[in-house]
Parts: C-alpha cells; sequence; structure tokens
C-alpha cells in the first residue's frame, strides 16, 4: 500500500516537472532513474528467485552447498558469460580477459565486504561497529576447496601468462575449462559424501 502511494506521489510530481522542465534537461535525472529503478527491480527478482530456490532445496532435499556450486553460480555467471563471449567475438580480447578476472574479483570483494557489514550492523547492540566479528556458523570442506580452488586457478592463470609472455591461446581456455569441470564435480561428490 505504502509503495503504491510512494508510486503515485512520484509521477505526480515528474508529471508537474515535466510541464515546466523540458525533456533535454531532465535526461541525467531520468537516466538516473532508469538505472535505480532497474537495480532495484534485480535486486527484488533476484531475490525471489533465491527464495524459491531454496524451498525447491528443502523440497527435493538438496543442499544450500550444491545449490550454490551449481545453480546460483551458474546464473550469477551467465550474464558476465554472455558478455565476455560478446566483446572477444568483436575483438575486444583484453578488456573481456579484464572483465573474466574483475567480476568475480568485485563480486568477492564488495559482496563480501557489504554483506559483512550489513551483518555487522543488524548484530550491533552497543553501537560498536567495528569492534565485532562474525563467527561463519559452520565453515565446510567444500569452502575451504572452493577457495582452494580459485586461489589455485588464479595462480595458474598468472603463472601461465607470464611464462607464454601474456598470449593467450585455445590451449589455455581448454585447460580453464577442464579445471572448472574437475574441481565441480570433485566438490560435489565432497558435498554428496559429508551429507551421506
Amino acid at each position: 500500500m505504502y509503495a503504491g502511494g510512494v508510486g503515485i506521489c512520484a509521477a505526480g510530481m515528474l508529471a508537474f516537472l515535466f510541464r515546466f522542465i523540458s525533456l533535454e534537461r531532465m535526461a541525467p535525472f531520468l537516466s538516473f532513474a532508469g538505472f535505480a529503478m532497474s537495480v532495484i527491480w534485480i535486486y527484488v527478482i533476484s531475490s525471489e528467485i533465491v527464495s524459491l530456490l531454496q524451498t525447491f532445496g528443502l523440497v527435493f532435499g538438496v543442499s544450500e552447498t550444491i545449490l550454490g556450486l551449481t545453480v546460483f553460480a551458474f546464473g550469477n555467471s551467465l550474464l558476465d558469460l554472455l558478455n565476455n563471449l560478446g566483446m572477444a567475438k568483436l575483438g575486444l580480447s583484453v578488456m573481456a580477459i579484464g572483465a573474466s578476472y574483475g567480476s568475480p574479483m568485485m563480486n568477492i570483494v564488495m559482496g563480501i565486504g557489504v554483506s559483512t557489514l550489513i551483518l555487522m550492523s543488524r548484530s550491533s547492540s552497543n553501537g560498536s561497529l567495528f569492534q565485532q566479528s562474525y563467527v561463519l556458523e559452520s565453515v565446510s570442506r567444500e569452502l575451504y576447496i572452493s577457495i582452494g580452488s580459485l586461489l589455485f586457478t588464479l595462480l595458474f592463470s598468472i603463472l601461465y601468462m607470464i611464462k607464454f609472455k601474456f598470449e593467450a591461446d585455445a590451449r589455455f581456455g581448454m585447460i580453464l575449462i577442464f579445471f572448472y569441470c574437475v574441481l565441480t564435480v570433485v566438490q560435489l561428490i565432497l558435498v554428496q559424501q559429508s551429507h551421506v
């Protein structure tokens, strides 16, 4: 109900503003508003999808770890993969490689950083946000293997690029795809063994 009222008020304000201000002068504001609205929609839809998949996991007995390693990881990375393929086809290989490493780095740094700040602000009772810490309740070996796999793949990529003077070839791509497949299968097997 409140959202409807806010929407009606915002629409009324915009209608009023458009009577006195030209569309060209409002373009930066409208661009920002469109961007903000798309972020809000993505947040709302992704929250609902995560809740839906968690429900499917509970109903069908699939652990959250398996969902995270497969469905969530695939859904989270699919758009990045398509963007990188598009850049590579356009001949922007340096940009595609930069985005391939930059996007996961942002996900890790900002995802963990923002999540931790939100978690700490919710649990901070005395107002000292930076004097608290959060202990993960169940750090599984799959998490350690995921972190180790990520570090191993990044280290391999750095060493490979240095050895071959930053010339990536089909062999490098095939090795990385092989690493992904093997590490994902190993993690899924370990998850299945730990839940037996």
